[in-house]
């Protein structure tokens, strides 16, 4: 019995480290969104200018991200854009062309 527990034991300890990580929590993004900056910028299928762009983004429309990938945020559109790209269109911005919004709690 006490070899069952030492295997399990040491099993455990062995997973610990692995688990931990696969759990940890994922890097966070503002939750109020971000704020297109560039006059106009494409949003691309995949971070890099070598994708193909599925369509522009322009100064002050709205996005949310939820991924990161070097100088690029996957985002997604929150409304219809400025050059009609409809609600939750998903893509790829540069993280230069965007800002965060600033959350504020109204009482």
């Amino acid at each position: 019995m006490r070899k069952i527990m030492t295997a399990f034991g040491l099993a455990t300890a062995l997973l610990l480290p692995v688990s931990a990580q696969a759990v940890a929590p994922a890097k966070r993004f503002n939750s109020c969104g971000y704020e297109v900056t560039a006059k106009a910028v494409k949003l691309r299928t995949g971070p890099s200018t070598r994708h193909p762009g599925i369509g522009q983004l322009h100064r002050g429309d709205d996005v949310s991200a939820d991924k990161a990938k070097g100088a690029w945020y996957r985002v997604s559109t929150d409304n219809k854009t400025v050059s009609g790209l409809p609600a939750e269109t998903e893509g790829w911005i540069r993280k230069a062309h965007v800002r965060e919004h600033v959350c504020m709690q109204l009482d």
